[in-house]
């Protein structure tokens, strides 16, 4: 049988880059906790009441997701609700180990194949960022054209088609992946859906309530940064490294020794901070913990997608190596790689001299010449 856990996951994996529809950590990590309580719920072996939830039937399904979630709520002797198990099985370690666990299932069963996009051997095993291709393109059209086909058609759901909606909704990935229209159209029919069924509605306000603590916790503690003059006033906050001269600041630090330099200043200032060069300030983000946000996070926050989409669009082109990520960069980098290697220059080595000699011709005889424009010049013809 396949899991509410494991079809929430084939849902959000997007069909062309292999990754996880972009929605933050914490809200997969809740919907997967919410996901294998659905499992359980599904299954009768746990029920929900308003203020507790409680096991109804502690037999082991054979499943090894579900099973050690159950004999965790089963061994508890104090009285919780559903909120409860939300957040702790949404923390980090259980919930990681539920979205590997269902990764792999979906592996052997071939529904996805493993990809490591292009990384050397070596790296495949610290990488947290995989590509997971659909191996079973059906598997997945089947998932979508079903929910879609009851947000749009009004199919009539079964409970667990219900439940997957619900818990979609409540890491908001509808909010991702529709036009605000669409997303305005069947908001009622989501409402509906969400009400049906007391375990899905349970879930959904028990996901929804921790996410609403975590973002007031997280906007408290100034963590949550929406808009320009907002992220100025908290890069304004961050630490400026010691011992800058005037002018220069900071770049003799960071010119003759920028490791040594970075590092004493982490060391003293923690993980972000800014140094100061001619003409501003460069925020810098270091240590392990710089580490893990890139590794886990990196995608939703630092994208070229971003960063380079207007000027890629100046240039007429709708995507470019410039704004493309991830695997998505890889894949283009390795299709046109050959137009870029050593051994194309080689091959045609002629016509490249030709090229520089033609371009030296016009240097002025006796006059300093800027290099770097000039050998761009040349590379770039």
């Amino acid at each position: 049988m396949i899991r509410v856990a494991e079809e929430l996951l084939v849902f959000l994996l997007n069909r062309l880059s292999g990754h996880l529809t972009p929605v933050p950590d914490r809200n997969l990590r809740y919907a997967l906790a919410g996901a294998v309580l659905m499992d359980l719920s599904l299954e009768g072996r746990i029920g929900t009441e308003i203020e507790r939830l409680v096991i109804l039937d502690p037999t082991p399904l054979g499943d090894d997701i579900l099973d050690p979630i159950l004999v965790m709520i089963a061994g508890d002797t104090g009285i919780h609700d559903t909120a409860h198990w939300i957040e702790r099985l949404g923390k980090p370690e259980i919930a990681g180990s539920i979205r590997d666990g269902v990764i792999s299932r979906l592996i052997e069963r071939r529904v996805l194949r493993q990809d490591s996009g292009g990384f050397p051997p070596d790296m495949r095993v610290g990488m947290r960022s995989k590509r997971y291709p659909m191996a079973d393109l059906k598997e997945g059209q089947d998932v979508d054209a079903r929910i879609m086909g009851i947000l749009f058609a009004d199919n009539i759901p079964c409970p667990r088609d219900a439940l997957l909606i619900t818990v979609v909704d409540a890491c908001g990935t509808f909010d991702r992946i529709l036009s605000p229209q669409e997303r305005a159209d069947v908001a009622d029919r989501i409402d509906r859906l969400r009400r049906h069924d007391l375990i899905g509605r349970t879930v959904f306000e028990a996901i929804s309530s921790v996410r609403i603590a975590d973002r007031d916790g997280a906007a408290a503690r100034g963590r949550i940064i929406f808009g320009a003059e907002q992220r100025a006033k908290a890069l304004a906050r961050q630490p400026m490294a010691s011992g800058g001269l005037p002018i220069l600041g900071h770049a003799i630090g960071l010119t003759t020794d920028p490791m040594a330099f970075l590092t004493r200043q982490y060391r003293a200032l923690g993980p972000v901070f800014r140094v100061r060069v001619p003409g501003g300030a460069i925020t810098v983000l270091a240590g392990p913990e710089a580490n893990t946000f890139l590794q886990r996070n990196s995608r939703l926050f630092l994208r070229s997608f971003n960063a380079m989409g207007p000027l890629v669009q100046r240039l007429g082109a709708h995507r470019a190596m410039l704004n493309m990520d991830g695997n998505e960069h890889l894949r283009l980098r390795r299709a046109i790689g050959r137009s870029f290697s050593p051994k194309v220059v080689i091959k045609h080595l002629g016509i490249t001299a030709d090229i520089a000699a033609r371009e030296v011709s016009g240097w002025p005889e006796g006059e300093p010449v800027t290099v770097l424009p000039a050998l761009r010049r040349i590379i770039a013809e």
